[in-house]
């Protein structure tokens, strides 16, 4: 087990990493937040999730996490921005005529203050919901001219890696960064952006470096802020590619990993 006295910030994915696969939280996650605030430990949600939906998840921590969203799109903490990065309108209006060739791929662009997506992808409503609180159905998304940091693709068909490795990633990945953030999704962010970043951008403002970080995930889009952070962790569920990045290996989502982790810090600090 690595010494975690140092550790300062906990950065945590959030889908298959922090919640259960039904989708719940775990019991301890609000007690041990606060136990961890007294110890100076600052814990930060990193997630493909826009900042609206994640402060909506976690009212009642609103003022005691940071928020690391949309893949390090955006930054806050205590209701203070600290990072953001846009895409340009003509960018994502060509991210959006593109993904509207490719059958069964669905285009979300992602505002400030909400998502918005073609009215024919009315049917996936609820899976869309379940990411974006704030969902908006337009005609077009090549049309849309507003502040947006993120472009994602949902594909209902679980084929992510796939259309990532053969469509987006040779398309955009010279001049954006391009991740897969699970099996149905696909996140376009500006080419500074990711989790890395995010941590990255987090720990300055608060004067944490990256010695005194410790990141979990599961997935490709949480492996730069697993090659910031000093601690890294996986979850046991996580892809193989993921466990390998990772200085260390967590019990899963289900069996409250996280949770584990958090404990351990606690006590180290606590020692």
């Amino acid at each position: 087990m690595p010494n975690l006295e140092n550790v300062r910030l906990i950065a945590i994915d959030m889908d298959k990493t922090l919640i259960t696969d039904s989708g719940e939280l775990p019991d301890r996650f609000t007690s041990l937040v606060k136990e961890l605030a007294q110890v100076d430990v600052l814990v930060a949600i990193a997630s493909g999730r826009p900042n609206y939906t994640l402060k909506a998840m976690f009212p009642h921590l609103e003022d005691q996490v940071a928020f690391i969203s949309d893949n390090g799109g955006y930054v806050s903490y205590q209701d203070r921005p600290i990072y953001q990065e846009l895409i340009a309108p003509k960018n994502y209006q060509a991210m959006a005529r593109f993904t509207e060739t490719i059958p069964h791929n669905i285009g979300v662009l992602c505002g400030l203050d909400g998502a918005y997506v073609t009215k024919e992808a009315k049917r996936y409503d609820e899976a869309l919901r379940y990411y974006y609180y704030q969902l908006n159905y337009v005609d077009d998304l090549s049309q849309l001219d507003l502040p947006a940091n993120k472009f994602t693709i949902y594909l209902p068909n679980n084929n992510s890696k796939a259309h990532h490795d053969q469509d987006y990633a040779p398309k955009f990945g010279d001049d954006f960064s391009v991740a897969v953030s699970g099996l149905d999704w696909i996140d376009i962010t500006a080419p500074s952006v990711d989790k890395g970043q995010g941590i990255s951008h987090l720990g300055q403002a608060e004067g944490i470096a990256p010695h005194q970080m410790l990141a979990i995930g599961d997935n490709y889009n949480d492996i730069p802020m697993l090659e910031v952070a000093a601690y890294s962790y996986a979850v046991a569920n996580a892809h193989d590619d993921i466990k390998a990045v990772a200085k260390y290996l967590a019990p899963s989502n289900n069996d409250h990993g996280v949770i584990q982790v958090m404990d351990q810090v606690l006590q180290a600090k606590q020692a």
